[in-house]
């Protein structure tokens, strides 16, 4: 059950970031139109934005998988305890980085303007 609710949640939160990079990451030249080289570089780093972003969530999804391994293997597996903190861990670092990268891009276009 917490399983389905967390892969619900990223869901929600994939679709919310997927939001905020489309509006509010990029270049802005002014209050003009872009031309096709800035559209370009935007699709470049929107596409980076939500690699970057897959990443941390399929991290994610493995730290679900790990969770329940370890709820079922816990009792027989002595280190799947270790496992589970260092599959953790690693999604942690993969969503800090995300949003890092995401802040990043975020600040980068609001100082162009």
């Amino acid at each position: 059950v917490k399983s389905g609710l967390l892969v619900w949640v990223l869901k929600d939160i994939y679709k919310a970031l997927e939001k905020t990079i489309l509006l509010h990451t990029g270049y802005v030249l002014g209050k003009k139109h872009q031309g096709d080289t800035e559209d370009m570089l935007v699709e470049k780093v929107h596409r980076s934005l939500k690699n970057s972003l897959k990443i941390a969530l399929v991290s994610a999804l493995v730290y679900i998988a790990s969770d329940i391994c370890f709820d079922i293997f816990a009792p027989r597996v002595n280190y799947m305890g270790f496992i589970n903190i260092v599959v953790a861990l690693v999604c942690i670092g993969f969503f800090v980085k995300a949003f890092s990268d995401i802040k990043s891009a975020i600040d980068t276009k609001y100082m162009l303007e």
